[in-house]
């Protein structure tokens, strides 16, 4: 019997976990944890709201990079 499992991994943004660790001074895991779902502190919502707006920001500037 072929018990061969997959986990699919989970890909972070390393650059937006180093701005948002710098800019709220948390752990880098304790975010990772927190966009993940893993922790419910207060301020869970404004951690995820601001990693999805550093990724976004990121992700323009990488394409306006490119068009140069």
């Amino acid at each position: 019997m072929d018990k061969h499992t997959t986990k699919s991994k989970i890909v972070w943004n390393t650059e937006a976990i180093n701005i948002l660790h710098k800019r709220l001074s948390l752990g880098k895991d304790y975010i990772k944890k927190i966009i993940r779902g893993d922790r419910n502190p207060v301020n869970a919502d404004m951690v995820k709201k601001e990693y999805k707006l550093v990724c976004q920001n990121l992700k323009a500037i990488e394409t306006t990079i490119n068009l140069k």
